[in-house]
């Protein structure tokens, strides 16, 4: 399938950048702290990681009451080329390679469908579901296994 991100990392200001610029690309509208649950990172480099990047551009930001909320700047020059990165590095095809790679009797692995067609290119927002279609004969429960974790935010994208 595809490369894991930590060789993008040198591209990027660091890790911690890495995996909240991953995480806030593939959602629409978050908290810091749904953020820091969902990086593992502490809340100290969330809030300073994500100033950095809402300096940058790369994220919108905007307070509702007590809370501080972020999603990607679409209006950033940079989005398109920079969503399609993250997608290629962090994405469901990334994480759905590692999972599968150790499951036994499957020949490929193919992902169809709306994530499919933003590896394309086709602009839109993430899709709510990944379609997957598995060739072989592997133990189904091991399949479930292995993936069923996979789109909860504190495993997907580091």
């Amino acid at each position: 399938m595809s490369q894991s991100a930590p060789g993008l990392i040198p591209i990027f200001g660091s890790e911690g950048q890495l995996r909240l610029l991953g995480r806030s690309s593939f959602t629409r509208t978050g908290t810091l702290a749904e953020l820091q649950q969902t990086t593992g990172i502490t809340q100290q480099t969330v809030s300073r990681e994500v100033n950095r990047l809402l300096d940058a551009g790369l994220l919108h930001g905007r307070r509702l009451g007590r809370l501080h909320l972020v999603k990607p700047s679409r209006a950033s020059p940079y989005f398109p080329e920079l969503s399609g990165l993250l997608l290629k590095a962090l994405g469901p095809r990334s994480v759905l390679g590692e999972r599968l790679a150790g499951v036994d009797g499957i020949e490929d692995a193919y992902i169809f469908g709306s994530w499919a067609r933003r590896y394309e290119g086709e602009p839109g927002a993430p899709p709510g579901d990944i379609d997957v279609v598995i060739i072989g004969e592997p133990n189904v429960d091991a399949v479930y296994d292995s993936t069923s974790s996979a789109g909860r935010p504190a495993n997907a994208l580091g």
